[in-house]
């Protein structure tokens, strides 16, 4: 008779991710992040990202003050929010949520104005 395998019980290392830096703004060549340090927004970027800084044009930011129950990051886990049918605002990331104006970087450029 034939015996099944039982699996590997060790748990697998979950896949490295691309840096953020290269998905919400200029930076290149980046190493991959190591999956298990993604939980806090600036662990999402390497090392390179960290220590150097990366731009973004002025015509993707938008600061949101007194309105700032107008934009939020959803938890899908992704660099960016997409757009909803709830809400007026395009793709974008709020860059520092718990604070008060609200940084907004938006995927792309848009002289649009937005609520808040």
């Amino acid at each position: 008779t034939r015996r099944c395998s039982t699996m590997d019980s060790r748990k697998r290392k979950p896949p490295d991710f691309s840096c953020w830096g290269q998905i919400l703004g200029d930076a290149t060549g980046c190493p991959p992040v190591e999956a298990s340090s993604r939980k806090l927004f600036k662990q999402r970027f390497c090392d390179l990202c960290r220590n150097g800084g990366l731009t973004v044009p002025a015509a993707r930011l938008r600061i949101v003050g007194n309105g700032s129950s107008a934009v939020s990051n959803d938890k899908s886990g992704g660099a960016w929010n997409m757009r909803r049918d709830t809400s007026l605002w395009p793709e974008h990331r709020v860059i520092n949520q718990n604070a008060v104006p609200k940084m907004v970087l938006l995927r792309r450029g848009s002289l649009e104005e937005l609520p808040g």
